[in-house]
């Protein structure tokens, strides 16, 4: 079974069960409504009967609460189901039509990035909306800086470990794709910043001085309600005092405190979250070592992860009770229970401090190996060699990701230490550039420790340089040359700077007139052949393709062909040996009215 086969299953599973438990609802929902008139007519026949039958008023009560109590329990199960069924469709919509739900990763383009501006590496589209199945700032932060940079071997081993087994269980995959469907609403991201920014020992000094003058006033309180009710005090003085203590008592603390107890008001729903996380990593028994290690972190110091998380969500729960009206006006404003009730959340909060950074650290690299997991059950792709200690490239049968499979040609390309330049040739669009972006974007996935699109994928730990997307600026002062030079300049200082570099320039210096062109692409092909830079080089220029015959065992050419019939063009986007022949200009212009075969030297 297929991953699209088993999301479609699950669906239909999923949708079933739904309808099952709407029709439960349903019933709960009459019986809860008769159970409180049976308890209404019971109070109804007591004036009648007499106070025998308020003997089965609590009988009547403890049936309808049972009823609400089961209606809680079945509406939670029910939008877990439907939670799992939005997953799974998303799943579907991204199989199917390549549609991606998730966040682009807009945030983290740069222009300046050796590489993930020029292969679409983030924003609408990208290769990180394609695999993102973070839900978190951390963990979509850590996805990034995996595309965004190469991992050692030992860690690229470990991650692939990892998400070879994530990829293998399916069913809890989307368990935590589930549960990340329910819990968007909650804004997640927050949580992790206030719990770690805050500073609790500034704030447990302060709550110690507010927390004992709200002894010291409700013990005012208490002592002025005693009074009146054993009458020795008139109704007018709690009437007074509270008030004026409960005012008093906020007073400081909204000066002291007010910006603390804002922020940790937003937390209960999002802590929620963040311990079903963790609970279901601690239940779950992994093998790789990576998984086994980052879930057992969440133990370390004794008290599980999620328990420590439901103590400190259950001490803000029991704060957010002051909300109540009713609370408010009879507990709270004479007791002032919400200054305990945040002094404990912020006690547990110094107690578990260093713990935080170490678990919110660690569900982030399981939300990025989720991410990769996920890509690996959908595609079912070939896990790459990467050794350092070898360098090559030897990539058999591989093709864009973002392509759809229907549509995705492959193509293979090997490149050792003797032969470290490829040019390729070949007309427009004829498949150059997307080439040189399958081979980047499958070199970034590698390097990450993630899965290539790829019948199989072997290559060095390289450091990944590309020159592919130039652009101008205006406001800059900078023309379409400079901008290549600015880029060419950075590609030279790399191969300075760093050892391993592997270089993919797509046309050359376009921005210049054409002797120029020529002259400053041998130059720069030359340079790269002479530092021994592994690189691949796409161009129209059939000049370059020359300079295999002045380094034959180091510079391989290979093209992409064109069939021409009846003024017709046909590509097959195959890459093959040699030098390109075909070429497809003037078709191209005469398609828009321009035939060249109309110029004449009086024009």
């Amino acid at each position: 079974m297929n991953a699209l086969e088993y999301y479609k299953k699950k669906e239909h599973e999923l949708v079933l069960l739904e309808g099952k438990l709407q029709k439960k609802r349903k019933i709960l929902v009459v019986n809860r409504v008769i159970s409180f008139f049976c308890s209404f007519i019971i109070l109804g026949l007591f004036y009648w009967v007499g106070e025998s039958i308020l003997l089965l008023l609590p009988i009547g009560l403890m049936v309808f609460f049972y009823f609400v109590r089961k209606d809680y329990l079945l509406g939670i199960n029910l939008e877990n189901v439907q939670a799992a069924i939005r997953a799974v469709n998303n799943e579907i919509a991204s199989l199917e039509s390549q549609k991606y739900s998730g966040f682009n990763g807009e945030c983290f383009k740069s222009n300046s990035h050796p590489y993930t501006s020029d292969l679409h590496v983030f924003g609408e589209n990208s290769l990180f909306h394609f695999l993102n199945r973070t839900f978190t700032l951390r963990g979509q932060r850590k996805l990034a800086k995996w595309l965004s940079s190469a991992a050692s071997d030992t860690e690229i081993v470990d991650r692939q470990n990892a998400v070879r087994e994530l990829a293998s269980l399916p069913d809890f995959l989307l368990n935590i794709l589930a549960l990340s469907e329910l819990n968007k609403e909650y804004q997640v991201t927050e949580s992790l910043e206030i719990l770690e920014t805050c500073s609790s020992s500034v704030i447990l000094r302060k709550l110690k001085y507010v927390r004992f003058l709200s002894f010291f006033l409700s013990s005012i309180n208490v002592g002025v309600f005693v009074l009146w009710i054993i009458g020795y005090a008139s109704f007018i003085f709690p009437l007074i005092i509270i008030p004026v203590t409960y005012f008093l008592i906020h007073v400081i603390a909204d000066r002291y405190l007010n910006s603390e107890l804002n922020e940790t008001a937003k937390l209960s729903n999002q802590l929620l979250f963040f311990e079903q996380f963790i609970l279901v990593f601690e239940k779950r028994e992994f093998h790789s070592k990576l998984l086994t290690g980052l879930s057992s972190q969440f133990s370390l110091g004794g008290t599980g992860g999620a328990a420590v998380i439901k103590m400190i969500r259950k001490a803000l729960e029991r704060n957010d009770i002051r909300l109540n009206l009713v609370i408010q006006l009879m507990v709270n404003s004479w007791l002032h229970t919400d200054i305990w009730f945040f002094y404990s959340f912020y006690a547990a909060r110094e107690k578990y401090n260093k713990r935080f950074s170490l678990w919110f650290s660690a569900i982030a690299k399981l939300e990025a190996l989720i991410s990769l997991g996920v890509l690996q059950f959908n595609n079912n792709w070939c896990f790459p060699i990467v050794d350092e200690n070898k360098l090559q490239l030897d990539a058999e049968n591989f093709g864009h990701p973002l392509i759809s499979p229907n549509q995705r040609v492959l193509n293979s390309v090997s490149m050792d230490a003797e032969g470290r330049l490829i040019v390729i040739t070949g007309s427009n669009m004829s498949g150059k550039s997307t080439l040189l972006r399958s081979i980047g974007i499958n070199m970034v996935l590698a390097l990450a420790g993630a899965p290539a699109c790829a019948q199989k994928f072997s290559i060095g730990n390289f450091v990944l340089m590309t020159y592919m997307v130039i652009s101008d600026s205006l406001d800059d002062n900078i023309s379409t040359f400079q901008a290549e030079l600015i880029k060419i300049r950075h590609v030279l200082e790399a191969i300075k700077e760093k050892e391993n570099v592997f270089v993919l320039l797509d046309e050359l210096l376009r921005g210049t007139n054409t002797k120029d062109r020529e002259l400053g692409s041998k130059a720069i092909v030359s340079k790269l052949i002479q530092d021994k830079v592994f690189s691949i080089v796409s161009t129209h220029d059939l000049n370059l393709a020359t300079i295999e015959l002045q380094y034959p065992k180091k510079v391989k050419n290979m093209h992409f062909d064109i069939k021409i019939e009846d003024n017709s063009m046909f590509f097959d986007y195959k890459l093959k040996d040699g030098i390109c022949n075909n070429f497809n200009a003037s078709l191209l212009l005469k398609e828009i009215g321009l035939d060249l075969n109309d110029i004449n030297g009086d024009m």
